[in-house]
């Protein structure tokens, strides 16, 4: 008996632009593109939003804001075929950064590094009290690449470190708080403990009135006697 075999296939002549920021969108141009039923495309894995087969010729897509740095195969999906035969690069940097958000003293020195992909700049925002050594004797500069700052913070801060590679950037915070223990005369507002500043506005005394011996940053005495014995 006679018959005919049909093959069901899509081709893919480029991907433009080659090099795009994750979130950014692409078009994808090829041939015997289905306009009905689901067509995906992935970039190593993740999934791109809002795909539109445009006509048999041209889909549109945006890279998925996830999509790691580096250089990827495109896998397109559609209900003709499948095609995996171009490559896209993501120029959205990778960054972390350390520590994670804490509760420190007022005033105390803390180291923050931030570890981005090779090539890529560093720069951090806010600049009050942060400095680029250890000792906290160089003030940083704003839009100086950077990766390792140290913060001696006074109040609670959130320091937020960028990461550019060309027209692709990355962000990441890192917040320090302040937290600080206020003694009324009669109770604490929060438990006081080593890494708070103490508040007195009234009078304490750790040896009486069965008080235990406590710890703090810092002390400021707005009003009353304070009386603390020591260990």
């Amino acid at each position: 008996a006679n018959g005919r075999v049909s093959f069901k296939y899509i081709s893919v002549s480029s991907v433009s632009p080659s090099s795009v920021c994750a979130g950014s969108v692409i078009t994808i141009t090829g041939t015997n593109f289905a306009t009905s039923g689901t067509t995906t495309v992935t970039i190593n894995g993740i999934a791109c939003t809002n795909v539109i087969v445009n006509n048999n010729t041209t889909i549109t897509a945006t890279v998925g804001t996830s999509t790691a740095f580096g250089t990827h195969t495109v896998v397109i999906d559609n209900p003709n075929g499948t095609n995996n035969g171009k490559t896209i690069t993501i120029g959205t940097p990778t960054l972390s950064i350390s520590p994670t958000d804490t509760t420190v003293c007022k005033n105390s020195i803390q180291p923050i590094v931030a570890t981005a992909s090779a090539g890529s700049a560093v720069t951090w925002s806010p600049t009050t009290n942060l400095y680029t050594d250890a000792a906290c004797t160089i003030p940083y500069i704003a839009g100086t690449n950077a990766s390792n700052v140290w913060a001696k913070p006074s109040a609670t801060t959130t320091y937020t470190a960028t990461a550019t590679n060309g027209a692709c950037s990355k962000t990441a915070e890192v917040s320090f708080e302040i937290e600080t223990a206020a003694w009324n005369g009669t109770s604490w507002n929060t438990p006081p403990d080593a890494n708070k500043s103490l508040l007195f506005a009234g009078d304490y005394n750790s040896n009486t009135d069965n008080r235990t011996l406590i710890e703090g940053c810092d002390c400021t005495v707005t009003s009353g006697a304070v009386t603390i014995a020591s260990d």
